[in-house]
């Protein structure tokens, strides 16, 4: 089954890179694709799924799927990644995103 693209929500130690942040550079080599806080996949004909990382702690995820969703691209994967940042309850926040097209 094809894969719509693909999610990971990447937690490091350097500063945050968002999509609307004018010092984001758009070209970087791909970060590894290993998901510490979470990971969103959606297939064709399917609802959208996310996975947990080792990173996530006991915080509810859940919010990060909206039932409307049907496939992901860039700029709301940026924005997944800022809204899981900015949510309260969670230990570990997001500072980097893949954002991969299968």
């Amino acid at each position: 089954m094809k894969l719509l693209p693909v999610f990971l929500l990447i937690l490091s130690a350097a500063g945050q890179t968002f999509a609307d942040d004018p010092g984001c550079e758009a070209n970087l080599p791909p970060c590894s694709d290993v998901h510490n806080i979470a990971k969103i996949e959606c297939k064709v004909g399917a609802d959208c799924t996310i996975s947990r990382g080792d990173l996530a702690g006991g915080g509810d995820l859940g919010y990060l799927i909206d039932p409307s969703i049907s496939s992901i691209d860039e700029n709301l994967c940026s924005k997944k990644c800022k809204e899981q940042a900015e949510h309260d309850g969670m230990e570990n926040k997001c500072k980097f995103y893949r954002w991969e097209n299968d």
